[in-house]
């Protein structure tokens, strides 16, 4: 919290995370791309504003997958409203489960095949004002 650096007085730590920044040599061999650290609560408002603009009225929060039928016509999916408990039905050709095979590969009777848990990963982010006589936190 002291030096010259521009976060002084603000910034605790910091450290760079698988690969981003670019510092480690593996990480840029590995991939085209440079990654980047950008936290859930930065990135989360970046999509939905970019699928909220490509899809105006259709993105949904508070759903949940609770059933997945398929035949030669496609795939349905269960959803659920969380608030109200409403079930619907969507109807589509493809079935895309990105969700770390917590749910699709279940409900799909699909054993997951991978690493599994590599690493259990806590992010906070917490503002505070540390000026003397002020120490009020929001996370």
């Amino acid at each position: 919290m002291t030096g010259p650096d521009p976060g002084y007085g603000r910034r605790l730590a910091r450290l760079e995370c698988w690969g981003a920044g670019g510092a480690d040599e593996h990480w840029r061999a590995a991939s085209p791309w440079r990654q980047l650290n950008l936290p859930q609560i930065r990135l989360e408002p970046l999509l939905k504003h970019r699928a909220e603009e490509l899809s105006p009225g259709a993105i949904r929060f508070g759903h949940e997958l609770t059933g997945i039928d398929q035949d030669s016509d496609g795939v349905r999916a269960t959803i659920r409203e969380t608030a109200s408990g409403h079930r619907y039905v969507v109807a589509s050709q493809y079935l895309l489960g990105a969700d770390g095979g917590r749910t699709v590969a279940a409900l799909a009777e699909l054993s997951y095949g991978g690493l599994g848990v590599v690493t259990q990963t806590a992010t906070l982010h917490v503002s505070a004002d540390l000026s003397r006589g002020r120490a009020t936190p929001t996370c």
